[in-house]
């Protein structure tokens, strides 16, 4: 290998490496933006909020006994006599329907065994409502936990915006003493929570990410849902950034419990990981073809982000670079790269931590720093699966009560 072509490629991967630590970098750092447990860039204020709109909220559920009457109860403290509850119980063989009568009338049972996955329960709900009179529709995962007010809030910005509205959504830390439990929680709170804050602060745009989240009558009517995709949320959040209608990021919070054991939590991460990389394909060859109609900056952001690959496989590639680029750099005397990316990854480590640190700071402890090469490890054969086209697909996530 001659020189000048050794310099070419260790500067690329330089430029590369560096450039997508520093873009980590700024999210995170954005996420500490007049933040304190809110998103105040929103501007949430309950006193601006329109109580009079007619609201619909749609519960998709699965073989939910265990946690539907929580949720449902919830609800029903947040919502009026004259809106809509509806609970989808699609393909349900356990008490869920029973369970649901005692706060609802409106229950839609589906059996079908060849529509899997939420996207056609949200479809079903999307067809028992076309005939109903609403303002907004927001739909809530059968085992989630709502922040007070979390409902008239987000419906009221939805119809405000005419634009989707997500909620923030975590997982709650398990009860239980589980690495890939933690690490898993902690993937999902970076995510959903600091990372969002972040591209929402840059872009002014967010990703719709599965509950708490609210659409407008006519966006909730128009769109196709009719799908089955393994990672409905965030393709319904590209479609509507598509057709500029980009999701908005809202200061109220939703939770849910990780499954009990890790093989269950191993299941719904593989089923989301590889719903993100069948995303990164279908989709960024559209956002190329709407920047280069529509150059805009805020797009581009959001395309960087989007092409992100899920955390763990991401810092897998960035070792695998990194190293290799070490290496040239030694057998060609070449030192100064090295240098830059070495300034450049103690930076994000004391940013991520600090990041981490800011908003929760518990989150440091129950997740530290050494789980991650154990973790990392067990998320290896998620991505042989992914690179063989072998993907997952949906399955149901079980609970306990």
């Amino acid at each position: 290998m001659s020189l000048d072509i050794a310099y070419v490629i260790i500067w690329f991967a330089v430029v590369l490496t560096a450039g997508s630590l520093w873009f980590l970098i700024l999210e995170l750092l954005l996420s500490l933006k007049n933040i304190n447990n809110s998103v105040v860039s929103l501007n949430c204020d309950d006193s601006k909020l329109d109580l009079r709109n007619q609201i619909a909220v749609v519960v998709p559920a699965h073989n939910e006994e265990a946690c539907i009457s929580r949720t449902l109860k919830n609800i029903c403290n947040q919502i009026d006599e004259n809106d809509i509850l509806v609970v989808v119980a699609h393909n349900c063989n356990d008490h869920t329907v029973e369970l649901s009568s005692v706060y609802t009338d409106e229950i839609i049972t589906v059996d079908d065994s060849s529509q899997i996955g939420k996207s056609y329960a949200i479809a079903a709900a999307q067809n028992y409502l076309k005939d109903k009179t609403f303002d907004a529709v927001v739909i809530i995962d059968a085992d989630c936990e709502i922040s007070s007010g979390l409902i008239k809030q987000v419906t009221t910005k939805a119809v405000q915006q005419q634009r989707p509205v997500q909620s923030i959504y975590t997982l709650n830390f398990p009860n239980i003493d589980s690495d890939y439990a933690s690490m898993s929680a902690l993937a999902f709170y970076i995510k959903n929570k600091m990372r969002a804050i972040g591209l929402y602060n840059i872009t002014g745009m967010a990703n719709v990410t599965g509950s708490g989240f609210a659409l407008p009558n006519n966006l909730f009517l128009d769109y196709n849902f009719d799908h089955g995709h393994i990672v409905e949320d965030m393709k319904m959040g590209i479609d509507f950034m598509l057709i500029d209608k980009a999701p908005i990021l809202d200061c109220s919070f939703i939770n849910s419990d990780l499954p009990r054991n890790d093989v269950d939590i191993h299941l719904q991460r593989q089923r989301w990981e590889h719903g993100h990389i069948q995303i990164i394909a279908e989709f960024v060859p559209q956002f190329i073809k709407k920047m280069y109609k529509s150059p805009k900056l805020s797009l581009l952001l959001f395309c960087i982000d989007l092409v992100f690959p899920p955390l763990a496989l991401y810092f897998m590639l960035l070792f695998v670079i990194e190293f290799i680029t070490i290496i040239l750099s030694i057998v060609f005397d070449y030192y100064l790269p090295v240098l830059l990316l070495f300034v450049t990854n103690i930076i994000f480590v004391i940013i991520f931590f600090y990041a981490i640190w800011w908003h929760d700071q518990d989150r440091v402890l129950k997740s530290l720093w050494w789980r991650l090469p154990k973790y990392m490890i067990r998320k290896v054969p998620i991505y042989l699966r992914a690179m063989l086209g072998n993907y997952s697909g949906w399955n149901k996530t079980k609970r306990t009560s």
